[in-house]
């Protein structure tokens, strides 16, 4: 019989899940590209525009067991946030590729996790021409820009979205412990990638109160809507405080024994192993799944369906493997 037989509970807090979620992390088309508009694409390069290619590639993840995808929404910010980091982006083009997204999503019966923005959307400014990308820390630090967002973006996109019946979840932010400093309980010191790195860090309760922010507004508009964080199983501890449903850490091989993440995760909610490696991975994949269920977790979501987008990420010539040990885990 198959792991995936019996509807999921993400509330249950027993040591073994009513079901395994098997699912991935995915790039669709474009990082910050795939929802939305900018001075590169003045009519849009997502959704709606590859809207065969998106269809296509999402029943063919169906086909290989995957039942729930992790994307990025507005990922650092390109096409929502002028360089200000007001919102000038939630437009008809925007909303188009949500709903279509969301849409096809549901046609494949594959439900999604959207991360509303990456950590990214903080680092260091770079531009290429017209469009900036990264640099808006203005949206934890300056309340204004924080009330905007709220108001202009995630009210409205609440209202219309969120309550879809394929939305599985809400991810406030992508990896929030690189912008604050390890005193703070964060790794801002150890961003390994210069271009990557905020210029300073954020103040922890700065970000922490944006975090807030967003919660309190999806449990006003879609209190059903389930919410996380996703973060590095080690260092949990700093969101363990934060109102979530579920907890979401992520394990790579700089973190030792996968099993440490159990350390770390308070008692008393569920959890699910948001992101592991497929390549340079200290376990294979049937490993990693084997021990999530092991340990109790809700599912796993591999970094990343994608082929070949980092070192961490199974190539190319990897993937009907991939796809077979995927297959034959969850038939066992």
């Amino acid at each position: 019989m198959s792991r995936l037989a019996q509807p999921v509970n993400m509330t249950s807090t027993t040591d073994q899940p009513d079901r395994f979620i098997v699912g991935g992390n995915w790039r669709i088309i474009q990082y910050g590209q795939n929802f939305g508009a900018n001075a590169w694409f003045p009519e849009g390069n997502g959704v709606a525009r590859h809207r065969d290619v998106v269809l296509m590639e999402l029943e063919a993840l169906r086909q290989v067991g995957i039942q729930l995808v992790r994307v990025g929404l507005l990922d650092d910010g390109r096409t929502l946030l002028d360089d200000d980091a007001r919102v000038v982006g939630y437009d008809d083009i925007f909303r188009n590729d949500v709903r279509l997204f969301l849409e096809l999503a549901q046609a494949a019966r594959m439900q999604v996790e959207f991360f509303l923005l990456d950590f990214l959307v903080a680092a260091k400014p770079l531009r290429t021409g017209d469009v900036l990308m990264q640099g808006r820390p203005q949206l934890f630090l300056d309340q204004s820009r924080r009330r905007q967002f709220i108001s202009d973006f995630l009210r409205p996109f609440l209202r219309e979205f969120g309550n879809h019946p394929t939305l599985f979840g809400l991810d406030i932010i992508n990896e929030p412990e690189w912008l604050i400093s390890q005193d703070e309980g964060g790794g801002w010191e150890f961003v390994s990638h210069a271009d990557r790195q905020a210029q300073e860090p954020l103040p922890a309760r700065q970000v922490k109160e944006f975090i807030s922010e967003c919660i309190a507004t999806i449990r006003a508009l879609a209190p059903t809507q389930l919410v996380t964080v996703g973060i590095s199983g080690v260092l949990i501890p700093l969101i363990a405080d934060l109102d979530l449903d579920y907890f979401a850490p992520h394990h790579y091989p700089w973190m030792g024994d996968f099993r440490n993440i159990l350390d770390a995760l308070p008692e008393g909610k569920p959890w699910l192993l948001e992101e592991y490696p497929t390549h340079n991975a200290p376990m294979s994949l049937t490993d990693y799944l084997d021990s999530v269920w092991e340990m109790g977790g809700s599912g796993a979501l591999m970094w990343n369906l994608t082929p070949g987008i980092d070192e961490y990420t199974f190539p190319h010539e990897r993937q009907e493997a991939i796809w077979a040990e995927l297959r034959n885990w969850i038939a066992s």
